[in-house]
């Protein structure tokens, strides 16, 4: 008798490799035990290979995300004051280790230990009338001001600092649901974004990656130019936009479209200079493939 098995290889939407076994003889007994044997481990590999490649992007956890967590409001605006101070007089050391006990004990709380890491950006937002606060968690941004760090979670909490949504961001743009808990902690909604998104946030990585060099899931490293990525639906297509803005939005940019079906370079938007040493001073990606311009705008006019 054959036996055929198949595993999950890499991704779990990815390829599935076939395994064709030699033949075996034996009695009726065995081979349904043999049977059930194959199918946990198949069960088992597919679960370990599943658990080991879903990891793929920094800070954001695929395993546990659907896990809730409860902070103490009066610590975090503690925090958040001792935050500010210590920004602003670096030197006052009692600041500091008023900072680090206070630290220690909000990280104890958060379901994903990466996130509360001194190597990422904390920031927090109080809402008025003691109504909650919003944290934003910018991976790899350390304790200084916001730079181009791409990935990030927004967490929203209730007045008792019970989480009440959650949401992961590769610079503008939605990465899997936001998730929406009640008061009890239990998860009630769960809202997807990528219906209509073919193109996955890790091929759609890879696309812009050997077309422009640039990795969205890192920062940009061109001289006075920031990077934002979002999603959009533009003349009847969904669309990733790329975009590439250097002092602020009335310089010069560029703007790319991809097409969240097949993964295709729609056309890019441009807003240039005539002057050299203006244009020089920027550094912008630079172009593997042919891409179409729709729409140029001269700054200079």
């Amino acid at each position: 008798m054959l036996f055929e098995k198949y595993i999950f290889v890499g991704n779990v939407s990815n390829v599935l490799l076939k395994i064709r076994h030699e033949p075996q003889v034996c009695i009726s007994g065995e081979l349904d035990k043999k049977n059930n044997m194959n199918k946990r481990c198949i069960l088992l590999v597919i679960f370990i290979v599943a658990i080991g490649k879903a990891q793929v992007i920094k800070g954001y956890d695929y395993c546990h995300d659907n896990h809730t967590e409860k902070v103490n409001i009066v610590d975090l605006k503690t925090y958040k004051m001792l935050l500010d101070i210590c920004y602003n007089y670096p030197e006052d050391e009692e600041c500091k280790r008023e900072l680090e006990k206070y630290y220690d004990k909000l990280k104890g709380t958060f379901s994903i230990k990466v996130e509360f890491e001194k190597k990422n950006n904390i920031d927090i937002s109080l809402f008025t009338k003691n109504a909650g606060a919003r944290m934003t968690i910018v991976f790899g941004g350390g304790n200084s001001s916001f730079g181009n760090e791409p990935l990030k979670t927004v967490k929203i909490y209730d007045r008792k600092g019970r989480l009440i949504e959650k949401t992961f961001y590769v610079s503008d743009c939605e990465v899997g649901p936001t998730r929406t808990f009640n008061r009890k902690g239990k998860l009630i909604e769960t809202k997807y974004y990528d219906d209509y998104y073919f193109v996955g946030i890790e091929q759609v990585r890879n696309i812009i990656l050997n077309a422009l060099g640039v990795d969205i899931f890192e920062p940009y490293q061109g001289r006075f130019v920031r990077c934002f990525f979002s999603r959009m639906k533009i003349e009847g297509k969904y669309v990733y936009s790329l975009e590439f803005i250097s002092r602020g939005e009335e310089g010069s940019a560029r703007k790319y479209y991809i097409d969240a079906y097949d993964g295709k370079f729609l056309f890019k938007d441009i807003r240039y200079s005539t002057k050299k040493e203006y244009y020089d001073s920027f550094e912008f990606p630079k172009e593997r493939i042919f891409i179409p311009i729709r729409d140029s705008i001269n700054i200079d006019k």
